[in-house]
């Protein structure tokens, strides 16, 4: 009797061990798999902070450049005569008009003085006053110094009386009019005379200071 009941119960027993199993390995196969699967990385970006560049402020040096270049001292005379300081011609000679024009300009703009010299800084201020460029300013042609001829005007006579230029460069002025005389003087350029009269190659000039001579004809 007892073996009969036993007999009974053990398949019902054996499908609930089958099932209790199904359920474990299916279980494990889920954890298996989750376990394989590749975990997706969340891409993270990290902003990178702006970085600003601060324009640096060029300093220009005051003190004096000695000796200047010639394109130097061409482009200050024409920037100085450009803004009403008149050194005369623009010939790259630097002389006591340029040296005391350009004191005028620094202690006009409050520079540092250079004593009479150019500088980088009074250079610069040259620039930026007269609208005239260093760098470009090599390029343009220069102008040859005129003669006293060419300043001459046509149009009047020197019949009808003396005429008053400004000599672009040196003159020697003669006692008469030939080339064995004596020099009474020498003209600096940016220097003004008075022209009297032509003769034989030659002509008669005062200067500012009264003093008569002679000039050859350029």
């Amino acid at each position: 009797m007892t073996e009969t009941l036993n007999d009974a119960f053990s398949p019902h027993e054996n499908r609930f061990s089958i099932l209790r199993l199904q359920q474990l390995l299916a279980l494990i196969l889920v954890v298996f798999l989750s376990a394989c699967m590749p975990v997706k990385e969340e891409l993270v970006v990290v902003e990178q902070p702006q970085v600003i560049e601060v324009e640096k402020t060029t300093e220009y040096d005051p003190s004096p450049i000695v000796p200047a270049t010639t394109l130097e001292v061409r482009f200050a005379q024409e920037a100085l005569n450009t803004i009403g300081f008149k050194v005369g011609a623009v010939d790259g000679l630097w002389g006591p008009r340029s040296a005391n024009a350009i004191r005028a300009f620094e202690s006009q703009n409050k520079l540092t003085s250079a004593n009479g010299h150019l500088s980088e800084l009074n250079l610069h201020t040259l620039e930026i006053a007269s609208g005239l460029s260093r760098q470009n300013y090599g390029n343009v042609p220069i102008k040859a110094p005129l003669g006293i001829l060419a300043k001459l005007d046509k149009h009047v006579p020197l019949s009808a009386g003396p005429q008053l230029i400004i000599v672009d460069h040196e003159y020697k002025v003669l006692s008469k009019p030939n080339p064995y005389s004596s020099e009474l003087l020498r003209l600096a350029p940016g220097t003004g005379i008075y022209v009297i009269s032509k003769q034989d190659g030659y002509f008669e000039v005062e200067s500012i200071n009264r003093k008569r001579g002679y000039v050859r004809v350029d």
